[in-house]
């Protein structure tokens, strides 16, 4: 990895009681953006303090195949799937490896 690589985190909250379904469609994207072009690693994981907290950890190859990512039929198919699931907008940022 370089410093041309985009890394991200995505932190998400289900709505009460939906937990499981929204554990279920996230784990069902991670194979899929995983072959993604640029997607060097792709992550999720879960809070051990909150069981409604989810977060992804990814590397890109560069920005640009991050935004592809971003403006993917994955993505699109995934915010449909999610409908209802989420107790609010995902909270996204973006990170510079220093070292």
């Amino acid at each position: 990895m370089g410093e041309s690589c985009h890394t991200v985190v995505a932190r998400l909250r289900a709505r009460s009681g939906m937990e499981e379904l929204l554990r279920r469609e996230l784990r069902l994207l991670v194979p899929r953006v995983r072959t993604e072009e640029g997607c060097v690693r792709y992550d999720l994981h879960r809070s051990s303090d909150d069981p409604s907290v989810f977060l992804f950890y990814e590397i890109w190859s560069c920005r640009d195949a991050w935004e592809k990512h971003m403006d993917g039929h994955l993505l699109r198919s995934f915010a449909e799937a999610a409908t209802g699931l989420l107790a609010g907008p995902i909270d996204i940022t973006s990170w510079t490896l220093i070292e």
